[in-house]
């Protein structure tokens, strides 16, 4: 393939694993290990990975599902049951000729820590990942804004949306009344004196809509959202 060709998306899941804490809703988040090969050296994930030719499912969505089933054990040790694995959302970004970025497209999903002593020892494989945290939304955003934790623009927003949330109960019933939202992303990237911005559908920067907003302007130490 020419470097100038925009590169096609690889199919990937991840899966947002929730436990109720003593302060509340609690995430799974694993840590990628530096590496100079890991596009995503160093950045906190939710469990998951690309798609791979073992496995087997019909259509995208079951295969993600299996593919964050599996990755979550390879990563961290959890074994997750597939069809208890709720879509919240797809996300990829737009291609961009010459660009020779690998291209995700991601579903996230929401599921159930099995819950119990056993559940929640994690073991992290020690080769992609190197560390773990549960953690609570809130915290994790304001982590995020003091530069402890790093994350990609779809983490974060899976963050934002489920800071609103105070309990496994709630964030079922969320997951299971609400509808995917598929993000196909358009990147703005910044410079020394502009933030990087991410768009979507509604926004002025990204279908001329006027005046809308629905983008994530990631500003060094303070990200936001805005949607119109």
């Amino acid at each position: 393939m020419s470097d100038s060709l925009p590169v096609e998306a690889v199919p990937s899941g991840t899966v947002v694993i929730v436990r109720d804490g003593e302060s509340g809703l609690e995430i799974l988040m694993l840590r990628r290990k530096p590496s100079e090969r890991d596009h995503f050296s160093g950045m906190w994930v939710f469990p998951g990975g690309k798609v791979d030719p073992e496995d087997v499912g019909e259509g995208e969505l079951e295969l993600a599902r299996v593919a964050a089933v599996r990755e979550s054990m390879e990563e961290a040790g959890v074994a997750l049951r597939s069809e208890a694995l709720l879509p919240l959302d797809r996300w990829e970004p737009q291609p961009r000729e010459g660009l020779g970025v690998r291209r995700f497209s991601t579903w996230v999903f929401l599921t159930a820590s099995a819950g119990g002593a056993e559940s929640d020892v994690i073991q992290v494989d020690g080769v992609e990942i190197d560390q773990f945290r549960w953690i609570s939304p809130a915290d994790a955003l304001a982590a995020h804004s003091s530069e402890e934790m790093g994350f990609v623009g779809p983490t974060w927003m899976t963050l934002y949306k489920l800071s609103h949330l105070d309990s496994v109960a709630s964030a079922l019933t969320w997951a299971e009344q609400r509808e995917s939202i598929k993000y196909f992303s358009k990147v703005h990237f910044g410079d020394a004196t502009t933030p990087t911005v991410i768009t979507w559908q509604g926004d002025e920067l990204y279908d001329e809509t006027p005046n809308g907003r629905h983008r994530l302007t990631m500003t060094p130490g303070n990200w936001t959202f805005e949607e119109s």
